[in-house]
């Protein structure tokens, strides 16, 4: 159980980054 706490730890930043980061890209030219 806990490696399974440090594995959702360890990937969910990166998951959530690799989401968001088309938006920022999408919405880059229209803030600059």
């Amino acid at each position: 159980m806990r490696l399974l706490s440090l594995y959702l730890f360890t990937f969910l930043p990166l998951y959530l980054f690799y989401a968001f980061l088309p938006l920022s890209c999408l919405f880059f030219p229209v803030f600059r």
